[in-house]
């Protein structure tokens, strides 16, 4: 269990008995606080073969989004941008290995979601986002040539992103919490 905040984000990673094969946690977290606005994403690894690759490609997917945080925070509409991300992540993630993605930009009163997979996002207890998958099949991933599907809302109450695994297993999930006030570092 890994738990902790910075700024005005609260996270925590549980692993539980959900996932035992893999004998570590597949997901990965990135939290990017600046006074012009926030990006916060979970990534949920998708092993192929119960191999812990998906771990690989959540780690990787985080890392490499570093490397775009501060253009996506230039721009008001970062959707370019993040195309450009996705297909880095397409071209460095190697096959069999994936991760579901969701990512929450935060400027101002303005949040822009942008998912991929079966993550979920709340704002003051309602669901954003739909869910990219039917029962227990995945129809999009981080690493395939499918776009992002996006969302815009206004910033109401706490925001929360996590993994599938508070819908499969509480014991087995990664949360972001954002709280609703103004980040201001």
């Amino acid at each position: 269990e890994l738990e902790g905040s910075l700024g005005p984000v609260r996270f925590s990673m549980r692993k539980g008995a959900g996932h035992m094969w893999t004998r570590f946690c597949e997901d990965s977290i990135l939290i990017y606080a600046k006074p012009n606005g926030v990006v916060t994403a979970v990534f949920d690894g998708v092993s192929g073969e119960g191999d812990g690759s998906g771990g690989l490609a959540s780690r990787r997917a985080a890392n490499t989004l570093l490397e775009y945080v501060d253009r996506i925070l230039e721009r008001e509409q970062p959707d370019e941008v993040l195309e450009e991300y996705r297909e880095k992540c397409v071209s460095s993630i190697p096959l069999g290995a994936t991760t579901a993605l969701i990512l929450v930009i935060k400027q101002d009163g303005e949040c822009l979601l942008y998912n991929k997979g079966d993550s979920m996002c709340y704002a003051g207890g309602r669901l954003i986002n739909t869910l990219d998958s039917v029962g227990n099949l995945l129809l999009k991933w981080l690493n395939d040539d499918k776009p992002f599907s996006r969302y815009t809302f206004k910033r109401q109450g706490e925001i929360t992103l996590c993994s599938d695994g508070v819908l499969n297993s509480w014991d087995d999930s990664t949360e972001i919490n954002i709280n609703s006030i103004q980040t201001e570092h």
